[in-house]
């Protein structure tokens, strides 16, 4: 199975990142989810082309040394998650 995770765009509300910072979390988020995916389930709608158009995860709880891997860590977790379960009023759109 091949799996490429490409995030346009990664929001991050009321981080204590800059923006150096936020290309780090976005990065770690691709990297760690797509190595998550090929090692774990993944919901059925997902395991053909698809497109998620807004995820919004758990909030968290941070402290002021987490760095920006355990942020990109922590939200590719919660999108996985996600991911893991039947969409159930989620906005995504299947390609096939």
């Amino acid at each position: 199975m091949k799996i490429n995770v490409h995030i346009e765009r990664l929001i991050l509300d009321e981080l204590p990142i800059n923006r150096a910072q936020s290309h780090v979390v976005q990065a770690t988020v691709e990297s760690e989810l797509q190595r998550m995916l090929m090692n774990g389930q993944i919901a059925p709608e997902f395991r053909h082309d698809t497109v998620v158009a807004k995820h919004s995860g758990a909030g968290f709880e941070f402290n002021p040394k987490t760095t920006p891997r355990q942020f990109g860590t922590h939200i590719a977790r919660s999108i996985h998650e996600g991911l893991s379960e039947p969409v159930s009023g989620r906005s995504s759109s299947g390609r096939t």
